[in-house]
């Protein structure tokens, strides 16, 4: 796997000028640094209450205060919830062994060390129990203000959990560190990679220019993939690696073969969907557990990454699945005008025949009866897979943002038995599980069980 250091998506934002917004969570910073350092707030309930809420939730309440929504989607500075991060940390750490190193590459917040620390041991000092933290816990960051965060909620969770009986703790707190949480690239610290045990991550969802040393895809990609190709480059054999990503890694039918290139690589220890990231973000989500090794010629169990089908009949076994090949935008009025089938005139539950749009078109069309069913689904949607049969006596053009299923058989009975089966509720569930991005994919109708 390519090794070469990485642009990150945040050093991009922040080089076209987003790091003056982030100087408005500089107050924030001052707060919590006024908590960790002041003597005459120890132990008032005000201070435990201030801290609870500095601890579960406060530095990301406060960051979207700060910074708009647009801004914080281009720069992925969207900082993990409680909720989610005790999901990502809790089996590992229910057995923690002594010593070993987290790495978070692109740590923001803290979030995800912070999880880790509420499992660490205390020592016998508060001063020894910042200091074997900072031994056991490293992160990157490329914000100056998310660093110091980071540094200040660590040493004052170690407080809470030490207990505060006089003021002697505030010159201990002066004197905390932790020297291997830094303002730093996440892709390019090496040795903190291989040095690491265990790789904790919720990287940056951004879109960033496909290159060349990426031979899983084309065109743009998402940071996320790339972290978790540049961790597993990096790290040694048997490090685990946990990751919370955007679920369109783990379904999406272009990264189908950076899944194949990730599993040549590393053990697939487990895959959970999550649900929506949070509901500022409107990404769904997984968890994935992986451990590197170095037998490169064998690939994971099949469809580790998807919902399985379980029936012994699936929707392929009855039908040819397509995209519609029509990109309006892309393709020019040239050919022959022939009836046009689009998302927006797509008639749900129904049969059409007649009064479809018409268009010219020279490429790939579909003779009816087929099934059409609008990609746009989400999780939760009332109906994931709203279809259309689609009959007559004339080919079709059908628009990209369709999903075509011509049947092997040519029949409209087996169409007829498709849309009974798209809208039962167990095609929903079945879908809810298998996919929780925007837009269905022609792997995930091919594997829909064909319902007795």
């Amino acid at each position: 796997m390519h090794q070469a250091p990485i642009q990150c998506a945040r050093v991009a934002a922040l080089d076209r000028g987003f790091n003056t917004h982030f100087s408005s969570y500089s107050p924030y910073v001052q707060h919590l640094t006024k908590l960790a350092y002041a003597p005459e707030m120890f132990v008032t309930e005000e201070w435990k209450y201030l801290v609870d809420v500095c601890l579960d939730g406060g530095s990301s309440r406060e960051l979207r205060k700060c910074v708009s929504l647009k801004e914080l989607r281009e720069v992925g500075a969207f900082f993990t919830g409680r909720s989610l991060a005790r999901h990502i940390v809790r089996s590992l750490c229910k057995n923690d062994k002594p010593n070993l190193f987290f790495f978070d590459p692109a740590c923001g917040a803290g979030d995800l060390l912070l999880e880790v620390a509420r499992y660490f041991p205390l020592c016998p000092t508060l001063d020894r129990t910042i200091n074997v933290w900072g031994r056991r816990l490293a992160g990157c960051e490329k914000i100056i203000e998310f660093v110091q965060v980071a540094k200040l909620r660590l040493l004052l969770l170690a407080m809470t959990r030490h207990g505060l009986t006089n003021d002697k703790h505030c010159s201990i707190a002066m004197r905390a560190n932790f020297p291997q949480i830094t303002c730093s690239d996440g892709l390019e610290e090496v040795m903190r990679y291989r040095n690491a045990d265990i790789i904790l991550m919720n990287p940056p969802f951004t879109m960033i220019g496909g290159k060349a040393e990426y031979p899983w895809t084309s065109g743009r990609i998402n940071m996320a993939a790339i972290f978790v190709h540049r961790a597993l480059a990096l790290v040694q054999e048997g490090t685990r690696i946990n990751a919370i990503l955007p679920d369109v890694l783990r379904s999406g039918s272009r990264y189908a073969n950076w899944r194949v290139h990730i599993e040549r690589h590393a053990d697939l220890l487990a895959v959970r969907p999550y649900g929506l990231f949070d509901r500022w973000t409107d990404v769904d989500v997984f968890i994935v557990a992986l451990e590197k090794r170095t037998d490169k010629g064998t690939v994971g169990l099949s469809g580790g990454w998807n919902y399985p089908s379980k029936s012994e009949k699936l929707v392929s076994d009855y039908f040819h699945v397509h995209v519609g090949p029509v990109v309006p935008h892309r393709h020019k009025d040239g050919g022959p005008i022939l009836p046009y089938l689009h998302a927006r005139g797509l008639p749900q539950w129904t049969s059409l025949k007649e009064n479809m749009d018409r268009r010219n078109f020279q490429g790939t069309t579909y003779a009816a009866p087929f099934v059409a069913v609008r990609r746009t689904s989400r999780p939760g949607d009332k109906k994931r897979a709203v279809g259309c049969i689609i009959s007559g006596d004339q080919r079709v053009a059908v628009e990209n943002h369709l999903i075509v299923l011509v049947p092997h058989d040519g029949s409209l009975k087996t169409c007829k038995q498709l849309l009974e089966r798209l809208k039962c509720d167990k095609t929903d569930s079945w879908l809810d599980k298998r996919i929780r991005c925007r837009h269905l994919t022609v792997k995930a109708l091919a594997d829909l069980p064909w319902w007795e």
